[in-house]
């Protein structure tokens, strides 16, 4: 759609120490980040065959899910639950030299996750304007 995909996940799938330990033997983590992990590995080689313009827009991606623990935090269980920062993004004035005027966030609610609104309070007061948009949730994605 033009846009260049810039993902944003700021969790582990397992503690770092456990890398060398078989899947099955990793202790349980708080946020599953596997399925964000396998379609960036599925879907890597289809974006190097689309060949966007350096000047493409960014598409900022992040899990919805971030800071939501999916089990029950109870010793042994890895706390990969993470946050955003507005260090993580390009300030309103770099969007803004880069002719990028307004944002859209889309997402499945109505309310801006807390974490993320740092970032969108800092572009609106440097002249971005921040707009919101429903996600279809169940809407089928195209081939």
């Amino acid at each position: 759609m033009g846009y260049s995909p810039v993902p944003l996940y700021n969790s582990l799938p397992f503690p770092a120490s456990e890398k060398m330990t078989a899947p099955t033997s990793r202790p349980a983590s708080a946020v599953h980040v596997e399925p964000i992990l396998a379609a960036l590995v599925r879907e890597a080689s289809a974006l190097q065959q689309i060949h966007l313009p350096e000047d493409a827009p960014p598409v900022f991606l992040l899990d919805s899910e971030r800071r939501l623990a999916r089990t029950e935090l109870t010793p042994g269980i890895f706390d990969n639950r993470s946050a955003c920062f507005p260090t993580d993004f390009p300030s309103a004035e770099f969007l803004s030299n880069h002719g990028i005027r307004s944002a859209v966030i889309v997402q499945e609610n109505t309310n801006f996750a807390r974490d993320l609104l740092g970032t969108l309070v800092a572009w609106q007061q440097g002249g971005v304007q921040v707009l919101r948009k429903k996600a279809a949730i169940h809407a089928a994605l195209p081939p």
